[in-house]
């Protein structure tokens, strides 16, 4: 009987969704007029994302969606005006309900267009975990965005350290089960999987050569937020706009925070990890120590 109920719950929650979305999307159609990119995260959870999403959705010509999904919609038929519609609904939202605070850290720029805009030229989704996955399991996802959303696509490819990466996916999983133990290396080894299929699908996007992808290393826009930020800018065919990028800057850590230490990893575990890392070009720069 639960069951039931849940399911009936669910078809009408998105029947309003989808009624709702196109309405909006309708009255707001004009303000889409200059939105000439629409950009997508790909790469793996505990990357970066969040701070790099609200720090672009902080832009006066930028939207950004907080864990949106939009491959999820675009299955369920979403079109473009109502993408549009949903994704600005949803940068509202984190502002006014979450206050731009996300896993417990604040994203929150002062002077900023976070969850609003002045004149929209891009529209974003933050889920980029979530979205490698989705186009490993069935790469003919690519032709339903081309198709729905009818924009020049724009990828960004956050990277940073792998050790980091899963030592925090395997944390934070534990954390959910609200187990009290700490994670050992079994449990590390299905993260290990798990991260490394995502950079497969990365990888395989990135050697087809006709997606327009922007690697940036976390570790990297950390240490240089401003110069990172003007060239992702730059990539995106942005401007700085007044004190923009300065006032981003000041919300950024002082320094990359090491999240393989928070875990006991053996030697053997760590020297299978750096191995994966050698395939892959784009993750050479990194190993345990670095």
């Amino acid at each position: 009987m639960k069951e039931v109920l849940h399911k009936i719950t669910s078809k009408i929650r998105f029947f309003y969704s989808f009624i709702k979305s196109m309405i909006y999307g309708f009255l707001l159609k004009k303000k889409f007029n200059k939105v000439h990119s629409f950009v997508i995260f790909l790469g793996y959870p505990r990357s970066g994302h969040s701070l790099i999403a609200s720090l672009l959705d902080a832009h006066p010509n930028v939207v950004m969606g907080m864990e949106w999904g939009l491959l999820p919609h675009l299955k369920m038929g979403y079109h473009q005006n109502q993408v549009f519609a949903s994704i600005i609904q949803n940068s509202r939202r984190f502002k006014n309900r979450k206050e731009n605070i996300w896993t417990g850290y604040s994203y929150k720029v002062e002077s900023s267009w976070q969850g609003d805009f002045d004149e929209l030229h891009i529209v974003g989704d933050k889920l980029g975990g979530r979205t490698s996955i989705m186009l490993y399991e069935n790469p003919d996802l690519l032709q339903l965005i081309e198709s729905r959303l009818q924009l020049p696509l724009k990828y960004i490819h956050v990277i940073r350290n792998p050790f980091d990466i899963i030592t925090t996916m395997t944390r934070r999983s534990f954390e959910k089960l609200n187990k009290e133990r700490e994670p050992g290396n079994l449990e590390l080894l299905s993260f290990i999987k798990n991260y490394f299929n995502r950079v497969e699908t990365v990888n395989q996007l990135k050697k087809g050569g006709s997606l327009n992808i922007y690697d940036l290393y976390h570790e990297d826009f950390i240490i240089n937020p401003g110069n990172e930020l003007k060239s992702l800018l730059d990539f995106l065919g942005m401007c700085n706009t007044g004190n923009y990028i300065d006032n981003c800057a000041k919300i950024v850590y002082d320094e990359p925070h090491k999240s393989r230490q928070n875990i006991e990893w053996s030697d053997d575990l760590i020297h299978f990890v750096e191995n994966q890392i050698k395939k892959y070009s784009f993750l050479q720069r990194y190993s345990w120590n670095h």
